[in-house]
């Protein structure tokens, strides 16, 4: 029996022929995908088909599950659209047969967060183009741009690809840079990336099917792969400077975000989330604890390897954020602590 998540949502009975046109076939997930897909849209390419990852769960578990369940954006436009929608769990002989049935022209992918098995990429005419938000060969892999931050970048840019077998190896077709301002977080460069490849895919793609050969290989010397975001990846260790921290915490956000440990008392160790922080590169730490809360001035700052950060917003675990004076004032004892 077919798994219902291996079979297509909105299927229309008389799928149209090809007639004379060029279908594509998009691949995506999430407002990043969304935005390439609604470009596509806008310049009136002919989307066949969209695939995107399965529905997912989102708020707590019950014993009922009754959690809320999460459309992602390029779903939304395939059913405004009534665009025939496939959500498989993986890519099945039934996926790859869609495909074949559609013979797509290219295939545009973004943001679809799985590696593509050979036996797929051999079912369109031109390939499978893939937008990424990096300058590759830098940031292969699936969060490149949290990573770019992370490592204190002051440009990133998109590239749109031939896709192949291997995690971003394949021939670049176009590629534009754009710069990282020094307040960028994660939150607030994704969209302006989304629009960035959306405009770069719109004009490259025209001149990609009329010359599918004019591209360039990469050189493999020069790569650079993705970390892989977690949870975990949030916790502050100290020992690094207030900028490292500092990137840390723009990448990271929205989420993870950044956190660390505060021992209360000898029994409660609690779980404390950084909302909103500053780093201060210029303080001398000469005989600094690192870790330690404590006064500079108005602000309420954490030494660090090189520098202090200055915390703004705090929120403990299962608590309302708060403002770090509200904070302070609630637990006037978190000043001179030494966070874990």
């Amino acid at each position: 029996m077919k798994r219902v998540s291996d079979l297509h949502i909105n299927m229309n009975k008389n799928r149209k022929k090809n007639n004379g046109t060029n279908p594509i076939i998009f691949m995506g997930t999430g407002d990043y995908g969304g935005t390439i897909l609604t470009a596509l849209l806008l310049h009136n390419q002919s989307i066949a088909a969209v695939v995107t990852r399965p529905d997912r769960k989102g708020g707590r578990k019950g014993k009922s599950d009754k959690r809320t369940t999460i459309f992602n954006a390029v779903k939304d436009i395939a059913i405004s659209k009534n665009i025939e929608l496939l959500q498989p769990e993986r890519i099945t002989d039934d996926v790859i047969k869609t495909f074949n049935d559609i013979n797509p022209h290219v295939v545009i992918v973004a943001s679809y967060g799985r590696i593509l098995p050979e036996k797929l990429l051999t079912t369109s005419v031109n390939g499978f183009v893939n937008v990424h938000g990096s300058l590759l060969p830098k940031y292969r892999g699936a969060s490149p741009i949290q990573n770019a931050i992370l490592a204190g970048e002051q440009e990133t840019g998109t590239t749109i690809m031939q896709m192949d077998t291997g995690m971003d190896t394949g021939d670049i077709i176009a590629q534009t840079s754009m710069s990282i301002k020094e307040t960028d977080t994660s939150g607030t460069l994704f969209p302006k990336m989304a629009q960035h490849g959306a405009n770069l895919l719109v004009k490259t793609l025209p001149k990609y099917l009329d010359d599918p050969n004019n591209v360039s290989a990469q050189d493999n010397s020069q790569a650079t792969l993705c970390q892989l975001i977690e949870r975990e990846d949030g916790h502050v260790q100290w020992n690094e400077s207030s900028q490292d921290i500092y990137n840390r915490f723009r990448a990271l956000a929205p989420w993870p975000g950044i956190f660390s440990f505060w021992k209360k008392n000898e029994t409660d160790i609690m779980r404390v989330k950084f909302l909103s922080i500053l780093p201060i590169i210029d303080v001398k730490n000469d005989d600094a604890i690192l870790g330690e809360v404590f006064k500079y001035d108005t602000e309420i700052c954490v030494h660090t390897r090189k520098g202090c950060i200055i915390l703004k917003t705090v929120q403990l675990e299962g608590k309302k954020e708060m403002d770090i004076v509200t904070f302070i004032n609630g637990n006037p004892d978190f000043v001179g602590a030494r966070l874990q």
